[in-house]
């Protein structure tokens, strides 16, 4: 059983109407209709068709933090920390649901610190990582939503909503189940009426110690605005200590009935040698973009995987784990690239209303040889179906040797070779092995490529019947 400060991140769908803050009843309101209205202020977030927020993060460690880290250093032999306070430099949080093409994405990202990216496309789940602490990063791919790969959506990383559990069509969750860890309404017990953070709020208790699977004595306190019945802050208490203090402020209705605390944040505390609680670090958050139900771009929900990265896959069904390289471009339907960083004796525009076949090889392997021998047996034929004949050594060599092999050899058409990087101009024409042929149309719009020159004859009577 998972313990309430792990619970808090997962989340319950409710379908509730858009709620406008109720006016404050004339004598002291139930507890559990407190609680009720909290929770139908947060539910507006599954009625939306889609919602963006962008939200700046910082986080800051006291100097009881930095000294206990410190002691923990020295313990283990490290380095010890100058004991003052030490703010990271200024993070996103950023969550954006599409709930009519089923896509949702989630980003943190502290500079110098963690970063990791979640994206569901509505086909294909993928997840950055990056610690710049430990110089390590890497890739999981997923044609499904695993379960709990979105578990901490919003809920771990703000202090908003945090009311109830929260279900989602891409993390469901059994509420009822869990709601007895958040503290179901009847539970909750009005006890008070004070000034929190400078707002005039009813403090109401929810005592979770004996519920079975939780840490012991735990107490929820909740803040509720005496006006507007919107939750503006929530203690946890273990032993009658703070444990965890969140706080929300500076609410916004950012769509009829859609409130958001456009200021929230988050203190975690500690305990030192002689049980006294301290404050050890917080976080500040401050929403400083929302929309709702505006287009989401296509470019929000895709990751460009770069060369050189490990990645899980399990797109298959079993884990397979790679480096990932990326695939050379295919060029079929695409304009014949230029014969830029090729050095040749040709120029397409003597092939004008032709078709072209270029064939990549390499001297120094045998198919390829072959390859280009059977070409030039055929080049006749091929003339007379108007076809040019270009051919590309994939790699550089002495031009004494090319060309003493291609004289003995009687090749009747333009060979040129490669110059500077042949890596990343086979990569720009496609080359994925050699020899590799290349076929246009009349236009010089690729129409095949790849193929063995046994299959030439069948691609040229495509080609024609088209």
């Amino acid at each position: 059983m998972c313990s309430f400060k792990y619970a808090l991140g997962v989340g319950v769908l409710i379908f509730a109407a858009a709620v406008q803050p109720p006016p404050a009843s004339t004598g002291e309101p139930d507890a559990a209709t407190l609680v009720q209205a909290v929770r139908e202020s947060e539910n507006w977030i599954h009625e939306v068709n889609s919602l963006y927020i962008r939200i700046e993060s910082k986080w800051t460690t006291t100097p009881e933090g930095i000294a206990a880290e410190a002691k923990q250093e020295e313990r283990s032999g490290g380095r010890i920390q100058s004991a003052s306070p030490q703010p990271s430099p200024v993070g996103i949080l950023e969550y954006v649901i599409d709930h009519e093409r089923k896509r949702v994405r989630y980003l943190t990202d502290t500079p110098g610190g963690w970063y990791q990216l979640k994206i569901w496309d509505g086909k294909q789940l993928t997840i950055h990582e990056r610690s710049s602490r430990y110089n390590q990063e890497n890739y999981s791919l997923n044609s499904k939503i695993p379960e709990r790969s979105f578990h901490e959506f919003m809920a771990v990383d703000t202090s908003w909503p945090r009311s109830q559990p929260h279900s989602f069509w891409f993390d469901p969750k059994d509420t009822q189940e869990l709601l007895k860890y958040w503290g179901p309404a009847e539970d909750f017990i009005l006890t008070g009426r004070t000034k929190y953070r400078g707002f005039d709020c009813y403090v109401l208790d929810c005592d979770r110690s004996a519920v079975p699977g939780m840490t012991r004595d735990l107490m929820l306190r909740w803040y509720v605005g005496v006006k507007d019945r919107l939750l503006y802050g929530i203690t946890m208490l273990r032993s009658g200590k703070q444990d965890t203090v969140h706080w929300m402020s500076d609410y916004k209705e950012i769509a009829p009935g859609y409130w958001l605390p456009m200021s929230q944040g988050y203190g975690l505390y500690d305990t030192d040698e002689q049980g006294k609680p301290y404050l050890r670090s917080r976080r500040d958050l401050k929403v400083v973009q929302v929309d709702v139900n505006k287009k989401l771009t296509d470019e929000l929900f895709r990751i460009e995987l770069k060369e050189g990265i490990q990645v899980a896959d399990e797109r298959s069904g079993k884990l397979l784990t790679y480096t990932y390289k990326p695939e050379p471009p295919g060029l079929v339907d695409k304009a014949l690239p230029p014969f830029e960083g090729i050095e040749i004796d040709f120029a397409t525009e003597k092939a004008r209303g032709k078709m072209l076949l270029v064939c990549f090889w390499d001297i120094n392997q045998r198919p390829s040889r072959n390859c280009i021998v059977q070409l030039a047996k055929q080049v006749e034929q091929l003339k007379e179906k108007s076809v040019t004949v270009v051919a590309v050594q994939a790699s550089k060599i002495d031009e004494i040797t090319l060309d003493k092999w291609l004289k003995e050899n009687k090749i009747p058409f333009p060979v040129g070779m490669l110059e500077g990087d042949s890596e990343r101009s086979r990569f720009a024409w496609g080359v994925q092995s050699l020899p590799w042929l290349i076929l246009t149309d009349r236009e010089h719009i690729v129409q095949a490529e790849g193929f063995s020159i046994g299959d030439l004859d069948q691609k040229l009577k495509h080609i024609s019947e088209e």
